[in-house]
Formats: C-alpha cells, structure tokens, sequence
C-alpha cells in the first residue's frame, strides 16, 4: 500500500462545500451512515437517492460532500457495498502512528491521501465509516478528527477489552437460559457466568447497591434472555428476573429471596464443614469417619435446600421457637387463691425440660 505525506489540503476541502447535482454525498440517521447521490436542488433543498434506493430531502447541514468514484459508472449501492469491504482491510492504528506527532487535528481527505496516496470516493467513504465507529485512536471533531494520546488510547483498549468481555458473559448466560428453558436441557452453570447468576438473583431479589451502570447491564441481560427464549415482552424488571431463574430451575418456587437481598449464606461453609470434620475424626475409625463426612454434608445439603424455600424457612423458625421456648397454652386470669395471674403459659421447651431433670436428679 503506497504512503505519503501531504500538508494541509484546504483548498480542496473549501470546494467540498459547493454541492451540485450529481454529486456523491454522505449521511447519518438512527446511528447509521448512508451515502447517497444528489439528484436535485430546489429553494436550498436536496433531493438524495442513497444506497438503498430511497429518494428524500435532506438540508444542506446534514450532508457531507465526498470526492469523485474512480469508476462512475458504478451505482450508489454497488459503491457503498465496496466502501464497506474496504473498510475492513483499514488499520487505525497505522494511520495513528503516521499523524498522531505532526496533526492536532485532521481531515479526512489528509487521512485518505496519506494511507491511499489518493482521494477517491471509494477509499475516503470507506476510511470515514471507520474514523465515526472508532472509539479509541481518533477523537471526532465533527468533520475532522483529532489524534488520541498514548495514554487515552491503552485506557480505551482496556475498556473495550472489558466490554468484550461483558458482551461475551451476556451471551453465555443467554444460551445457558435457553438450554435449561426452551430445550429442558438440566447443563451445570458455566464457570464463566457464575458471577453474573449470582447478580441476576441479587437483582430479582431487590438487593440495594447497584449503581445506575450494574443496573443498566442487568436489564439488559433480562431483555437478551428475553428475546433468546422467545418471552415476548419488554419486561426488565426484578420480577421477570426472578421468573426466568425460576423457569431456568435456578430458584424454586418458593425462593427466599432474604439470603441474596442482604448477602446472607444459605449453605454451610467449606470451613465450618472442615472444622467439624477435625472433630469428629479424632476418635472415628475409618468406617465411622466415612459415616460421619456423608452425615455432614447430608446435613449442610439438607440446610440449604431447606432454606432456600420461604414455606420451609418459615416452619423451621416456628418450630425452633416452640421447641425452645414451649407450646403458649391459656388459663384463666385468677388462680386457685383468687389471685390475678397471667391467662397464657409456655408449656415444654429447654426451660422446662432442663427443670425437669433438675427435679428428678433431687429425687435420685
């Protein structure tokens, strides 16, 4: 590829501004670039037809003249679908290396003569789709582009390798939710979105603390999930979260939502695990110690399912304040001497229990 260097290109680029019938233009609308041709002028107005063969008037402020096709014979869409290959094949980061010491600023045309070595409409169009879609060696001016500093250009690189990264996430989450939803295939959670599972039963349970970009990415990721199962609805919200979890049997029925909204564990630690395990095998054979590991892990897996269920979680808490506390049972408000006493006693429970045996160990 031939390069050279040219100096300011202004008289050139002062004749951009005339627009006559016949000439090639460019575009932006709804965040896409088009090119187009100018068929008519009338009171100031401009008939276009662009590459896909649309005819409408656009003011003069919204277009961009660009140089003659080196072949005319070409139609606007046939050069469009060339400009786009082409773009392809450009390499930002040796363009930046050529300017980025000698130019604060930069044309287009300076840009294309000095990576081409000519200005033509095919390689101009082409290299300006790619200076508007760069985000990290060229800051737009409007019309003209300025060259990013080293420093700006390594911690843009590394967001845009952060976003990679996020984008690949969200889509494996998508297809995991789609392979447990759609086809009821029961595949274990990918290590790479463990993370992001644990996010999206944070948010479905209302947890506080997300910032307006955590917020932001979530939604998002339930609309992908969304569209993926073909779930026809716009709806982000913490509940359509907690349905796709529950659709995707990630959540039971009844999930407590409690442990995810206040980072609360809902299964024994590894450590507490180990702990009892130092315990218990300090006497155990090794038939026994076996016994008891399987007896542990029955208990922290028993626990956690438990837990995870509200109806349970509920019955568990009931039954342990009856158990220590007792059962209330009702009396009446005077006792045999006619005195006032309280109508509700607690019968049974550790107290009464351990008074009890006190009183039997007197007997004995």
């Amino acid at each position: 590829m031939v390069m050279k260097k040219f100096g300011m290109l202004s008289a050139l680029e002062s004749n951009y501004n005339i627009l006559n019938i016949g000439n090639f233009v460019s575009y932006e609308q709804n965040n896409k670039i088009y090119l187009a041709k100018v068929l008519n002028i009338k009171n100031s107005k401009f008939t276009i037809s662009n590459n896909v063969d649309k005819e409408l008037e656009i003011p003069l402020q919204r277009l961009y003249k660009l140089p003659n096709p080196k072949n005319k014979d070409l139609s606007v869409k046939e050069l469009y679908e060339i400009a786009i290959k082409k773009q392809e094949t450009i390499n930002l980061e040796e363009i930046w290396e050529l300017v980025h010491d000698d130019y604060s600023e930069i044309s287009i045309s300076e840009l294309t003569n000095i990576y081409f070595g000519e200005d033509i409409l095919e390689d101009h169009f082409a290299l300006r789709l790619k200076l508007i879609n760069d985000k990290i060696y060229f800051k737009r001016l409007k019309d003209t582009f300025e060259p990013r500093k080293n420093s700006s250009i390594e911690e843009l690189k590394k967001a845009a390798l952060n976003e990679e990264k996020k984008k690949s996430v969200k889509f494996i989450t998508s297809k995991f939710f789609y392979e447990r939803i759609v086809n009821k295939n029961n595949i274990e959670i990918p290590k790479e979105i463990v993370n992001q599972i644990k996010l999206l039963s944070e948010y479905a349970a209302n947890k506080e603390g997300f910032s307006n970009n955590e917020l932001r990415d979530l939604k998002e990721q339930v609309s992908e999930i969304n569209t993926s199962c073909k779930f026809d609805t716009p709806n982000t919200s913490p509940k359509q979260a907690f349905f796709l979890l529950r659709q995707a049997r990630i959540f039971t029925k009844h999930e407590n939502v409690f442990f995810y909204k206040y980072s609360y564990p809902n299964k024994f630690s590894s450590t507490l695990e180990n702990e009892i395990r130092k315990v218990k095998m300090l006497n155990f054979n090794d038939e026994k110690r076996e016994l008891a590991d399987s007896y542990i892990q029955a208990i922290g897996k028993s626990f956690s399912e438990a837990f995870r269920d509200n109806e349970t979680a509920t019955n568990f808490a009931m039954g342990f304040i009856t158990g220590f506390f007792g059962a209330p049972q009702f009396r009446g408000i005077k006792n045999s001497e006619g005195k006032f006493q309280s109508p509700i006693t607690m019968e049974g429970g550790v107290f009464e229990t351990y008074k009890n045996f006190k009183e039997i160990n007197k007997k004995n």
